[in-house]
């Protein structure tokens, strides 16, 4: 238990330092000196909670000038950097063999942008919750969620807030959108239960997710 502490601990500040040269923080000064803060505490193990009132309070401002874009799905074979090229300011083209600045390997990966500097990235989906712990949690705009429920039942519903967000990314229709938001909080035996599912199918192969047939 003691060395799996250590092991998240550890990528919760690789992570975030990562982050921390793509993130304003005040300047290149504040920047500099809260690097160094994440190094100090990285070495010293110690967990985000223990950092210290000045590690936490920079911890804090990175985390929230960050927001969620997107999820994307990648065979952790390929390597391939079409859909990364497409995001704009984008720091990582290719997918180095997927692998979240955390470092851990990945197929779901999460887009987030940073509001102040406008610098794109992506991580993993398990990585999201770091940003809890460093004290502003992420808002996945019930994607995540809706990704996780429909693994497990296909025609599972879409959230308005889900729902609002594939469409502003061009994954589903204004009508497809009006139909999920609609449809969302009645009974199965309610709705159309095909075209749920048509359109949970269109959204998630458009994140590049491999849904079987028979699923």
């Amino acid at each position: 238990m003691a060395n799996a502490t250590i092991l998240r601990t550890a990528n919760f500040y690789q992570l975030m330092w990562h982050l921390a040269h793509y993130s304003h923080l005040g300047g290149d000064g504040p920047r500099a000196r809260f690097i160094s803060q994440i190094d100090d505490a990285a070495t010293s193990r110690l967990v985000p909670a223990r950092c210290g009132d000045a590690t936490e309070f920079m911890l804090q401002c990175l985390a929230a000038e960050w927001r969620y874009a997107g999820s994307f799905f990648a065979d952790p074979a390929d390597t391939s950097s079409g859909r990364l090229r497409a995001l704009p300011q984008i720091v990582r083209q290719v997918c180095v063999r997927n692998a979240c600045p955390c470092p851990h390997r990945i197929v779901e990966h999460c887009i987030i942008r940073n509001d102040q500097t406008g610098i794109t990235e992506w991580i993993g989906n398990e990585c999201i919750r770091w940003f809890t712990s460093a004290g502003h949690a992420l808002d996945t705009h019930g994607v995540a969620s809706f990704i996780s429920a429909v693994k497990r039942d296909i025609q599972t519903g879409m959230s308005g807030p889900a729902a609002r967000m594939l469409y502003s990314q061009a994954f589903i229709t204004a009508d497809e959108r009006d139909f999920c938001i609609s449809t969302y909080q009645k009974k199965k035996a309610n709705i159309d239960l095909h075209e749920r599912e048509r359109i949970n199918r269109k959204a998630m192969k458009a994140m590049g997710y491999r849904i079987d047939a028979s699923t």
